[in-house]
């Protein structure tokens, strides 16, 4: 029996892919909470670590996978190890890093809005596990992964938009049935029949309709 179980063990771990990207350099952990483009500029760089002052910033490489949970099933496939971000470093041509660079690049909220590609609705996925979204800034041995530089546009032939669908949510996973688990409801009513929450939205126009998604545990 023993035989047989260290034998299983060390078959999985013959087939698990350990973390790579991690295991040597200078490296900086940064916390993005709301999703858009993200900047880091020489001073606050610089504050982090003094490596980053000196170094060739053509060779700063970012990694992260995001802020969405790993999917419950074991079979469904995930990323094995950190995947590199394409970056945009502002003034990084001269091979320095000065007063007046910039890091850019987009992160992403642990808690993302997607559109359903069968409905056409809005909705939002909560991370049970985090409220903050994790990249790791390093400086490599050969230049990092680049956003790519494309020309602007002339527009013409496209259709003029004046309005777009703004999404907002509440969500505060206040309260758990059983103290445990993944699964946590907002509110508790109680012997209170009526609560009031408020959404602002800039720009509402109001002549569009407005669609309102509800749910409730009795």
């Amino acid at each position: 029996m023993m035989t047989r179980l260290f034998f299983l063990i060390c078959f999985l771990l013959s087939h698990l892919s350990f973390s790579q990207a991690l295991r040597s350099g200078t490296w900086v952990k940064i916390g993005v909470t709301q999703t858009g483009p993200q900047k880091l500029d020489y001073e606050l760089i610089a504050r982090i670590s003094p490596d980053f002052a000196n170094a060739d910033p053509r060779r700063f490489r970012l990694y992260g996978n995001g802020g969405t949970p790993l999917p419950q099933p074991n079979a469904t496939a995930r990323p094995t190890d950190l995947i590199e971000n394409a970056i945009a470093v502002t003034g990084e041509a001269d091979g320095r890093f000065d007063r007046g660079d910039a890091l850019l690049f987009w992160g992403e909220s642990p808690h993302v809005i997607r559109q359903d590609s069968a409905t056409g609705r809005l909705g939002h996925t909560i991370n049970p596990y985090s409220d903050t979204t994790f990249y790791f800034l390093t400086i490599g041995t050969e230049p990092g992964k680049r956003l790519a530089n494309r020309a602007a546009g002339t527009g013409a032939g496209l259709p003029v938009l004046s309005s777009f669908t703004h999404y907002a949510y509440r969500e505060t996973e206040q309260t758990n049935r059983v103290q445990s688990g993944r699964e946590w409801l907002g509110e508790f009513f109680g012997v209170t029949t009526e609560q009031t929450f408020s959404f602002d939205p800039p720009g509402l126009l109001p002549s569009r309709p407005v669609q309102i998604t509800s749910g409730g545990l009795a």
